[in-house]
């Protein structure tokens, strides 16, 4: 249980970090909880961003307001990256004290201890399939 939650992918997001931003906000909306997608846009997606915009399901908000806004009660969910300092919004990672991350690349020393529950799965070789 959060009053808030906040989905964050990593500074300079590819299709990958926003659309397992926007798939993590849709699983909260459909268990009735809104979500924040913490986000600074890139032209990398701008064109998927502003359908997602349009479309009105989606709370897009920027880092400095994520900042002003997150208290250490809330539950953010980390996604794509598991590096605080590669997200869109480092400081959230040290705000919010339930972390949750959710990425497919192999962790590196970077990675908190201290968050709640980490999701990593790396591709295997295709060799090993």
């Amino acid at each position: 249980q959060a009053p808030n939650i906040y989905v964050m992918g990593h500074s300079v997001p590819d299709m990958d970090s926003f659309g397992a931003a926007l798939g993590i906000a849709r699983i909260a909306k459909n268990r009735g909880k809104k979500a924040n997608i913490v986000i600074d846009t890139s032209d990398a997606i701008e064109m998927p961003y502003q359908m997602a915009e349009k479309e009105a399901n989606y709370n897009f908000i920027n880092p400095e307001y994520a900042k002003s806004a997150a208290s250490k009660d809330d539950l953010l969910i980390l996604v794509d990256t598991h590096k605080p300092s590669l997200s869109a919004c480092p400081a959230l990672t040290e705000i919010i004290e339930k972390v949750v991350v959710i990425d497919h690349h192999r962790r590196g020393r970077s990675c908190r201890t201290r968050f709640s529950f980490i999701w990593s799965r790396m591709r295997l070789p295709l060799q090993n399939w």
